[in-house]
């Protein structure tokens, strides 16, 4: 795991207790597993990356989604 990606998996996990009763039970799974499954494609060189293939929420308020989308 990356630094920063293991820093807003952190801030989801804490939004999720405060979001728990607000989201109804499929969406408090999808919010709470979010990107615990991630596919990496890398060049020949191995020097990129690329995300092919995720399980990601599409919440707005989750902080992973948020930070891939910007």
């Amino acid at each position: 795991m990356t630094g920063k990606f293991h820093s807003n998996k952190k801030q989801n996990i804490r939004i999720y207790g405060f979001m728990e009763n607000k989201l109804s039970e499929s969406g408090r799974e999808l919010f709470k597993l979010c990107s615990t499954f991630n596919h990496f494609v890398t060049t020949q060189d191995k020097e990129n990356t690329k995300l092919t293939n995720s399980n990601s929420c599409k919440n707005r308020f989750c902080p992973i989604c948020a930070w891939r989308k910007a």
